[in-house]
């Protein structure tokens, strides 16, 4: 069921962690050539404010290897969880669930679940529940620290050419390095790509529309993400309902392991992208 695969190609690009975007609020446009990278970079962490749950509409889509979309509904948890439900004229077909420990993406249609441990899936790339959900979000981050904020300057390291300026981290954690863009006119993450130490691209994070202002800070509106995954190319993008978010209302979807469904390794998960 094509819904349902657009749950197991976010499984897999969260394994390979991606994402982040924002704008910084009070200052101006004009203001920003006057400003140091020191500056800058805090105005770009100023606005991530905290928050406690969420419940927000998402608009999925893949591009390559095919072309598909799917609506859904995420429900996200600080701290602890993210539910991205998967429906079709109001029925749930698939569902996507992370815990602080756990990865699962049910098939309610063919009746199958995968089930695997963060460890194992992310392997050596050090990512907490907390950063996915703020790379879903479009938060910036230290990868298995959690959001980026002024507190990191000195982790890592500003440069800036023509176009943009730009963000990494002074040292590679478990041989995994990545790199921000930041528009030095709106001052907005634009990319993010991640890779490892041999030089090897793992994926690339753009954003296509501006951040929006919520009632918890920005966020981003839109996200493209391509990725290698096996020998296939994937891309995918997410359109978040800004305007439809409910914030911090402790009104939170619980989750529930399928019963008499067929579980399916993570290993064999590139099979479903093969019958696209």
């Amino acid at each position: 069921m094509k819904f349902t695969k657009i749950a197991v190609v976010i499984a897999m690009l969260s394994v390979l962690a991606v994402t982040g975007c924002r704008s910084s609020k009070d200052a101006t446009i004009s203001s920003y050539d006057e400003m140091s990278l020191k500056e800058r970079f805090n105005a770009l962490t100023a606005n991530y404010g905290d928050w406690e749950d969420v419940n927000i509409p998402v608009k999925m889509g893949l591009t390559s290897p095919k072309r598909l979309s799917v609506s859904g509904r995420a429900t996200m948890v600080r701290n602890k969880s993210v539910l991205i439900s998967l429906r079709v004229l109001g029925m749930e077909v698939g569902n996507l669930y992370v815990t602080t420990d756990s990865l699962y993406v049910t098939d309610k249609i063919h009746k199958y679940y995968v089930a695997e441990s963060l460890e194992k899936t992310f392997g050596s790339i050090p990512v907490t529940i907390n950063d996915v959900q703020d790379l879903l979000l479009g938060r910036a981050v230290m990868l298995g620290s959690g959001t980026l904020s002024s507190d990191d300057y000195s982790k890592v390291v500003l440069s800036n050419d023509d176009a943009a300026w730009k963000i990494e981290p002074k040292k590679a954690v478990s041989g995994i390095s990545w790199e921000y863009c930041v528009s030095n006119e709106t001052n907005a993450v634009t990319s993010l790509s991640v890779e490892r130490d041999e030089k090897a691209l793992l994926a690339v994070c753009n954003y296509l529309s501006p951040v929006a202002d919520t009632a918890v800070g920005t966020i981003a509106k839109e996200v493209s993400i391509a990725a290698e995954i096996g020998n296939k190319e994937v891309a995918m993008t997410m359109k978040w309902s800004v305007d439809d978010a409910k914030w911090n209302t402790g009104e939170v979807k619980q989750w529930r392991m399928p019963t008499n469904y067929k579980k399916i390794e993570v290993s064999n998960l590139s099979k479903v992208l093969d019958a696209l």
